[in-house]
């Protein structure tokens, strides 16, 4: 109970990171910090099981889709490209993305499922995907393009609690 205190404390006892137990409860599950405005993830759920995975399989690759609105699985629109939704009405509607941004996403799933390596078939305008490695090295999908940074939003202290599952 101390550990949870000390990555997520009481807001009496930091109203400057959030001001009631609900932001408290949502930051440790959206992993948000709702005062300061960070962008949406689910932190215990998807970003420290994402973690656990890519440092359990050394051969992993990992990216980081910020194309705006950048929310969750809004990629997925990139990687069917060209892709045609049923809205409840029964109207197909087609949102436009930028189509060399999804040809280069699209490029680097088809060689990594056809050589287990992102690289070998990327298309123009990609980088060269590096191992996620304890580098936390990923590829980031912007407005700008495709560039390698690292995962500097993976909290190993509090994902490291979480994998530990003390909590059971």
């Amino acid at each position: 109970m101390q550990q949870i205190q000390s990555y997520y404390p009481d807001p009496l006892s930091d109203p400057a990171r959030y001001l009631t137990n609900f932001e408290r409860v949502e930051e440790i599950i959206a992993g948000k910090n709702v005062m300061a405005l960070t962008t949406d993830r689910i932190e215990c759920v998807i970003d420290c099981n994402g973690l656990y995975l890519a440092n359990a399989f050394p051969g992993a690759y990992g990216y980081r889709f910020s194309v705006p609105p950048a929310i969750h699985a809004i990629d997925l629109l990139y990687t069917f490209y060209p892709m045609t939704l049923t809205l409840f009405n029964g109207t197909d509607v087609t949102i436009p993305v930028p189509i060399a941004y999804a040809k280069g996403l699209q490029s680097y799933f088809i060689s990594f499922a056809k050589h287990g390596d992102p690289n070998v078939e990327r298309g123009p305008g990609t980088v060269q995907w590096p191992l996620f490695g304890s580098g936390k090295n990923i590829v980031d999908l912007d407005l700008t393009g495709f560039s390698v940074t690292t995962d500097d939003e993976l909290p190993s202290d509090r994902c490291g609690f979480w994998q530990s599952a003390p909590y059971v």
